[in-house]
């Protein structure tokens, strides 16, 4: 037989704690804690920005040939580009560099900028090299 609750026609109360699992009973949690801060909407809205946006494709920084740039338009182009890149990185990490991307460039040139871009999960963390075992003699 099927029950039917009908509105106010039953205990609150009594249904939700019938359906719930007493506290001596619920067993080791199958939360995984190490994933909190990928669930926090306050650490996820610092990470992308407030604008609202997650970032359409996420790549780290890169160097990369631009001998193709030879005219105004492209010059004008690259440098557009780089300013709509630098800006998909998270407003702490931009004022960092005092929201310039020119600062910011300068600085991944120099290797200043690599604990602040592996801090912000920007470059990853080198691994170290496996150990190798002794060749035996």
């Amino acid at each position: 037989m099927i029950k039917y609750r009908m509105l106010n026609a039953y205990d609150v109360t009594k249904a939700s704690n019938e359906a719930a699992i007493p506290p001596g009973e619920q067993g080791e949690s199958l939360t995984i804690q190490s994933m909190a801060d990928d669930c926090d909407i306050n650490v996820i809205v610092k990470r992308f920005g407030l604008n609202g946006q997650l970032p359409e494709t996420f790549r780290t920084p890169e160097y990369g040939d631009y001998s193709h740039i030879t005219d105004f338009r492209s010059a004008l182009h690259a440098v557009r580009d780089a300013q709509d890149e630098f800006m998909k990185l998270p407003p702490d990490l931009r004022a960092k560099f005092n929201n310039s991307p020119q600062a910011f460039l300068d600085a991944v040139a120099s290797g200043e900028a690599v604990p602040a871009l592996r801090e912000a999960g920007l470059m990853p963390t080198p691994t170290p090299p496996m150990p190798t075992a002794p060749s035996a003699s």
